[in-house]
């Protein structure tokens, strides 16, 4: 009989180690492996370009970009982990705020739990949307910004 976590599409803990996966900094900096980009080029080259050449020359420019994409996904990861902070704290706050004092009545109890778990899952979703959308924010001022500078370098490639 197979393991029913196996075969639970909705189990938790398959989905988190999924989506933990995507922020992996090693992952993030295998998107620029150098044989990789070197195919890619050279599908959109003549075929008299010496791509070895070229990487080799722009070496420490990689290796740049996959140290920086590494602790940009390492920055994403910080946040992910910060917003379960988050989630864990509200979620034990609620724990200890509904446990009725002395109360013995079921159906009280309940009632009780529900509404601290309900506030407390609303303001830390709220919390961790908020977090989520300053970094949304802050990727795109970033992103534009090299946009910009993005034009100015096709420019200036093309002025020579």
């Amino acid at each position: 009989m197979s393991d029913p976590k196996d075969t639970n599409p909705f189990d938790p803990g398959r989905f988190m180690e999924t989506y933990w996966s995507m922020f992996d900094p090693k992952k993030q900096s295998e998107l620029f492996d150098p044989q990789r980009m070197m195919e890619t080029m050279k599908s959109m080259a003549p075929e008299n370009v010496d791509f070895q050449e070229v990487f080799q020359r722009n070496q420490r420019n990689l290796e740049a970009v996959m140290q920086a994409n590494e602790a940009a996904a390492q920055t994403y990861r910080g946040m992910l982990e910060n917003q379960m902070e988050i989630f864990n704290r509200v979620s034990q706050e609620a724990k200890e705020l509904a446990t009725p004092p002395g109360s013995t009545d079921p159906a009280e109890a309940g009632a009780q739990y529900s509404q601290a778990y309900s506030r407390a899952l609303e303001l830390g979703l709220s919390l961790m949307t908020e977090m989520a959308e300053e970094v949304q924010k802050a990727n795109q001022e970033v992103y534009g910004k090299y946009q910009e500078r993005l034009g100015a370098a096709v420019s200036e490639l093309k002025s020579k």
